[in-house]
């Protein structure tokens, strides 16, 4: 009679304690959400909105994946912003005044 005494007493002290834990980790689990979303905003590189007339380095992309030429320069340039295309598209021009058709 004992045992079933201290083991529902037991069970009642668990049962009365749940939702308090439930809520603590809750809370904490939102602290550290926030915590990891701050984290990644910050390493998040900063938009950079250039203007017609500005100089600019033209990025060659296709050499990230191509093994044979990984050590080529994947920068290419100097170039000028000729025309604004859209969010963050630009059309890009030579020194020469020579618009490039797709760089």
């Amino acid at each position: 009679m004992e045992e079933e005494s201290l083991l529902l007493n037991h069970v009642k002290k668990q049962l009365y304690q749940l939702p308090i834990i439930h809520n603590t980790v809750q809370q904490n689990l939102q602290k550290e959400q926030q915590k990891q979303k701050d984290r990644y905003n910050e390493k998040l590189k900063k938009i950079v909105s250039y203007q017609i007339g500005d100089l600019v380095l033209y990025y060659k992309a296709m050499l990230d994946k191509q093994w044979l030429k990984k050590l080529d320069p994947k920068w290419k340039g100097l170039y000028y912003i000729h025309d604004i295309i859209g969010n963050s598209a630009y059309k890009i021009r030579k020194i020469n005044r020579k618009v490039l058709k797709t760089p």
